[in-house]
């Protein structure tokens, strides 16, 4: 799990704004877990359940949000 903050922060600022919308949108999809986390914001983290399905969306590059 990694904090929302702490994932953004490891995107380019230039893409910065773009990456939160897709977090939230990934989260929407169902490819992510979401959890509380502290100083009020949420933990990420891949849904198991799905890593194949995403390891295919990867690897053919058609990963689109």
């Amino acid at each position: 799990m990694i904090n929302f903050s702490d994932l953004i922060k490891a995107v380019p600022r230039h893409h910065r704004k773009e990456a939160k919308v897709v977090v939230k949108e990934l989260y929407k999809k169902g490819y992510l877990n979401r959890k509380p986390g502290i100083r009020k914001e949420f933990r990420y983290s891949l849904k198991i359940e799905r890593k194949k399905e995403i390891d295919l969306l990867i690897k053919k590059d058609t990963f689109n949000v």
